[in-house]
């Protein structure tokens, strides 16, 4: 650097010789200013939601994570109900180490789901995933699970009774699959292995395993986020062999930089030259086929042949291609063999619903498929016979995607299956006990039946009628009052179920009474409305209006006028023209003042008196007009 200084002085000095003649010359200096290098960086994040016979682990590292129902009264596990639980979290309450999966009380049927939700903070990356470190202890040996082991193994080869590590049988009863959970639209990420979503993984006992989640070997990009769903489940028709067994193991997710690294591998092969290294136990080779080389070189502890052969713990050779000698002793292979089986262990195709036996005779596997038979039945629910509802034919049933016939037996293969609709049109949806949350679990030979009721979406409204009688003396009651909703006929106080939309409430007219509309129903259009699930109160009341007498007074001959004479109501007086207003359903007394000279007549609508002094009773809101003729006769 120092080098380089000096000579730039050098040259510096030349141009200024030069300016000092009588040349000029034309300058620019441009300047880039804090530039900077810095270290990228991968933080892969971490957020989980766990699922639990019909429950979710939910809340807030505020407030807690408790269990909560997905679907009222659908968990087959009701006392776990508002327990704490840690299995969920986001990714700002998340630390290394917290368990995906801490259940101490798994039973037969008990079944459970896991979305893991990846992020990577800033560059795109590759994602390896493994799971290690698992082991299996019986921690115990109560006496149904002596019985069940001895009835599988005979008596003295149980092995409860001396409990630990390697021990057991709930391994070998605890399925897993594992799959992309990043469907399209709502399918992503949702908790529910999707028709156009793939299993990495399905239905395999959990032993210490690798897999790309994704590499450059398995098709996909480099991600920044992802979400894996991760099912699990034990067989309902495990008996007491695994009771107080025991599984543990750890899940490890590491991101690797994806930029310039795009030929990355997540586990590439130890000895990519294949037979040309001992192979360790445990380890798997496929050999280049020669016919010349169809054996398993016990001398050079190597696996050779053109089949793949696995070394055991034993460090002896595990023959799948086909061994007619003692696989522990001194095994040679027979190249007629094609399928390579001595046992049915030797045909075990990683599937638990299939039977895997041995033909020893022809050396060669039968993996047959278990099943059983589903039948899925549609009831429609139509609370208060609702006008428009649907019919269980209406409604296209499917299992694990495919359109099924209501009613019929489908023979499926043995495991968990998903009952659901195509559209549920709005209807609120129910399982039966045999398809918790719409999952089938269907057992070899099973005849298992999947109830899906849908209840029509309505809500309830209640019209309650109120009479104020007082203080004008009316006599109607509620029942004197017709109510409607919508034009349906209803009763006071009783609810009626309604398709979701808005009515019209009203009541048939009953005179002497005015009406005031309040509660849910509008007090002015006197509408109410509502969505499925509602429950809405109209109150209507009816108060009585007071009775009204008119007295006019009619004066005839002589000098009076006819404010000379005094006219009453129940002796109160009253001018004339003027109206009083008195109780209804009463008897009311009309009367004047005599002035000399004069007789007094009463006439006018027909419940006006026939003579003053006589009554008169009217009901709520009724009005008359009476006319009182004084005629002088001297």
């Amino acid at each position: 650097m120092k080098n380089i200084i000096k000579s730039l002085l050098v040259i510096v000095g030349a141009v200024a010789l030069i300016a000092t003649g009588t040349i000029s010359f034309l300058s620019d200096a441009e300047t880039s200013v804090n530039n900077v290098f810095t270290a990228g960086a991968i933080d892969l994040e971490i957020d989980n939601e766990c699922h639990y016979n019909g429950m979710v682990c939910t809340g807030s590292v505020a407030d807690g994570y408790f269990w909560v129902e997905e679907i009222t009264g659908q968990s087959s596990y009701p006392e776990l109900i508002g327990e704490a639980c840690t299995c969920t979290w986001e990714v700002a309450d998340w630390t290394d180490g917290t368990a995906f999966f801490e259940f101490d009380d798994v039973k037969p049927g008990d079944e459970g789901e896991d979305t893991i939700s990846l992020h990577i903070d800033s560059n795109p990356a590759w994602v390896c995933a493994e799971i290690v470190n698992v082991e299996q202890f019986d921690n115990g040996c109560n006496s149904p699970e002596l019985k069940a082991e001895i009835a599988a193994y005979g008596e003295g080869s149980e092995t409860c009774g001396v409990p630990g590590e390697g021990e057991g049988e709930l391994w070998e009863n605890l399925f897993f699959s594992f799959w992309m959970d990043t469907g399209d639209g709502e399918h992503a990420c949702n908790n529910i292995k999707d028709a156009d979503e793939t299993y990495i993984i399905e239905d395999i006992n959990i032993v210490n395993l690798q897999y790309p989640v994704v590499d450059s070997q398995t098709g996909g990009e480099p991600i920044r986020e992802a979400c894996i769903g991760v099912s699990w489940y034990v067989p309902f028709d495990v008996n007491n062999i695994a009771q107080t067994d025991s599984v543990t193991g750890d899940v490890v997710f590491t991101a690797y930089q994806a930029r310039h690294n795009e030929d990355f591998v997540c586990f590439p092969p130890d000895d990519p030259i294949c037979g040309n290294e001992i192979v360790e136990p445990g380890e798997t080779c496929e050999l280049p086929n020669t016919a010349d080389n169809t054996y398993c070189d016990q001398s050079s502890s190597q696996c050779v042949g053109p089949k793949l052969q696995t070394r055991d713990s034993f460090g002896d050779c595990d023959l799948h291609c086909g061994c007619i000698e003692d696989p522990w002793s001194n095994p040679v292979c027979d190249p007629s063999c094609d399928a390579g089986c001595v046992s049915d262990a030797d045909c075990y195709d990683g599937n638990p619903a299939t039977t895997d036996t041995c033909d020893l005779d022809a050396c060669t596997c039968d993996n047959t498929e278990m099943t059983g038979n589903l039948t899925v039945i549609k009831v429609v629910e139509n609370p208060g016979d609702l006008s428009g509802a649907l019919s269980a034919g209406n409604f296209q049933m499917t299992i694990d995607g495919n359109n099924v016939n209501q009613g019929q037996a489908y023979s499926i293969v043995i495991g968990n299956h998903i009952v659901s609709e195509v559209d549920d049109f709005g209807y609120t949806v129910s399982y039966s006990a045999e398809c918790p949350g719409g999952i089938a679990n269907v057992s070899e030979g099973a005849d298992v039946t999947c109830t899906v009721t849908n209840t029509v979406p309505y809500y309830t409204i209640t019209v309650t009628k109120e009479v104020v009688n007082t203080p004008w003396n009316g006599n109607n009651v509620v029942a004197d009052f017709p109510l409607f909703v919508g034009g349906q006929s209803v009763v006071s106080t009783v609810s009626e179920n309604f398709a979701p939309g808005t009515y019209l409430v009203s009541e048939g007219s009953v005179n002497g009474y005015y009406g005031t509309y309040s509660g849910d129903c509008d007090p002015t259009s006197h509408l109410i409305s509502g969505a499925n699930g509602d429950v809405k109160i109209c109150t209507i009341t009816n108060t009585a209006l007071a009775a009204q007498i008119t007295l006019v007074k009619n004066v005839v001959g002589g000098s009076a006028i006819p404010t000379d004479f005094t006219m009453r109501v129940d002796g109160v007086p009253v001018a004339t023209g003027g109206s009083t207003l008195v109780t209804a359903n009463a008897s009311h007394t009309i009367t004047e003042d005599t002035v000399a000279g004069y007789v007094g007549t009463i006439s006018g609508d027909a419940k006006c008196p026939g003579a003053l002094g006589g009554t008169t009773t009217l009901n709520e809101g009724e009005y008359i007009t009476c006319t009182i003729t004084n005629t002088y006769t001297q």
